[in-house]
């Protein structure tokens, strides 16, 4: 259950990032920083939401993703997808640095994932 509650905390916390991101970026005066957060860094916060939501539907089924090797790669197929098949209908261009970035949310998402059950553990002892 305490991995529950962290899914749905991480997921509200990305999606206000999300937001904020998507109002503030336009102001920061460096373009490559602003290309970054409006290009990757959606991506990245994204793929940690993404893999916090999957969990919290694969939790009433007794699954969920918290091995690294299986969020990457599962990541990494959702990418292929959203980026090579998904544009076959809808007016998207495909970005290879994309995939990469989902996968780095992934990665921050397990780390996160982590250390909160690791604090968790030392609280409890």
């Amino acid at each position: 259950m305490m991995n529950q509650k962290i899914n749905i905390i991480l997921c509200i916390i990305c999606f206000i990032i999300c937001q904020l991101n998507a109002s503030l970026c336009h102001y920061v005066p460096i373009p490559e920083v602003r290309i970054f957060l409006y290009s990757y860094f959606k991506d990245i916060v994204g793929a940690s939401a993404f893999i916090g939501c999957c969990n919290i539907i694969l939790y009433n089924f007794k699954m969920g993703f918290y091995k690294i090797l299986y969020i990457e790669i599962f990541l990494f197929f959702c990418g292929l997808f959203w980026e090579y098949v998904t544009p076959l209908y809808r007016q998207t261009t495909s970005d290879v640095n994309d995939i990469f970035a989902y996968m780095l949310g992934g990665f921050i998402y397990w780390v996160i994932m982590k250390i909160i059950i690791k604090l968790n553990r030392k609280e409890f002892k």
